[in-house]
């Protein structure tokens, strides 16, 4: 064996823990009751997210860590998952392609065709109103606005009663 061979050897033996080990389909022991109850939503979220830690399951769904444990160990068994890799965090074999599902369904584009469909609306309105003379305000609604208020009522005055009572009753 020369050199090169022992450092390359060296070197695989290094990042073989890098390496995912394919599940093994072995029967697992039967859940919990919680983690029974808990088990297709937490495979939900290993798909939705791509990976999936004891730790985060455990704080999604506020388990203690021997149930997240369990869930994990289980869908490890049951092929959702494979074994963590250097992080922690073990991948999701099946995940959910949120790239693909969005563009199959036309939902990425949605937005901005709206967005174009409400400024080319909101133009045209704009437009219209500026045809029909609507940019300047007449001198009827600007004499409106300048117009001095009338007093309101006094304090203590009754519901619909004339000014002058009020002043007349205060002043006695």
């Amino acid at each position: 064996m020369n050199r090169r061979q022992f450092n390359l050897g060296l070197a695989t033996l290094g990042a073989v823990p890098a390496l995912p080990i394919p599940p093994v389909n072995a029967a697992a022991a039967p859940l919990s009751g919680t983690a029974a109850m808990h088990y297709p939503w937490a495979v939900r979220y290993a798909k939705v997210h791509g990976r999936c830690t004891p730790g985060a399951l455990a704080r999604a769904f506020r388990l203690s860590p021997a149930v997240a444990g369990e869930l994990f160990v289980k869908m490890q068994a049951d092929g959702v998952i494979a074994a963590p890799g250097l992080s922690g965090a073990a991948p999701a074999l099946n995940p959910i392609n949120w790239d693909l599902q969005l563009s199959s369904t036309g939902q990425r584009g949605a937005a901005t065709s709206l967005r174009a469909r409400l400024r080319r609306a909101l133009d045209d309105t704009l437009d219209d109103a500026g045809e029909a003379g609507l940019d300047e305000p007449d001198e009827e609604t600007v004499s409106g606005i300048d117009a001095p208020c009338e007093p309101g009522p006094e304090p203590g005055a009754e519901p619909g009663e004339d000014p002058s009572v009020t002043a007349a009753r205060s002043a006695e």
